[in-house]
């Protein structure tokens, strides 16, 4: 149960991340809304089946409540009455064991529910990740090859180079300015 509480806590942490650049993410304000409420739905539907967990616990550990009192078993009449009225506690206490269980039952059902829910949205981040790694790689690699041709484009043009193309260029800053003052 703290598992998913933790797993959930996180998914609410990936929604405020992608909250900031929603774009990076692939995502609209529609959508990081509905996620928002969904991580806040969630984590109050685990706080109330913990809640009904303690008190199914609870009931558990003192089923009787009213325990026949062994003065009140003196006659045979009394004894009669006093065993149809501990069949009726039992039978009430097994009503009300089964109405736990079945309440225990739907707190488990909505519980794997969840963690299917999780599980999606996991998968979800993931692929979004995915994406995202394969898109910076692809920058990674094009910065490199940039890097590479800037590095060779400096080494080939060295020195003398560098002065050819700023004696060409002045000489056509010098034909410009006289184009224009004439």
């Amino acid at each position: 149960m703290d598992s998913v509480a933790w797993q959930v806590k996180e998914l609410e942490k990936a929604v405020r991340v992608s909250e900031r650049n929603p774009a990076r993410f692939g995502l609209n304000k529609d959508e990081i809304s509905r996620r928002r409420r969904w991580t806040s739905t969630t984590l109050q539907e685990l706080e109330q089946i913990r809640d009904h967990l303690v008190q199914a616990e609870t009931k558990a550990s003192y089923p009787f409540t009213n325990p026949v009192s062994p003065n009140a078993v003196s006659s045979s009449a009394q004894s009669d009455d006093a065993d149809a009225g501990m069949q009726d506690r039992q039978a009430l206490l097994i009503r009300r064991q089964d109405e736990d269980l079945d309440m225990l039952s739907h707190s488990v059902s909505r519980l794997g529910q969840v963690g299917l829910e999780i599980g999606e949205e996991l998968d979800q981040q993931g692929r979004i990740l995915s994406e995202f790694e394969g898109e910076v790689d692809g920058f990674t690699t094009r910065l490199a090859g940039v890097r590479r041709n800037l590095a060779h484009l400096a080494k080939k043009s060295g020195l003398k180079g560098q002065i050819c193309v700023i004696v060409v260029l002045i000489i056509v800053l010098v034909l410009l300015v006289t184009i224009v003052f004439s």
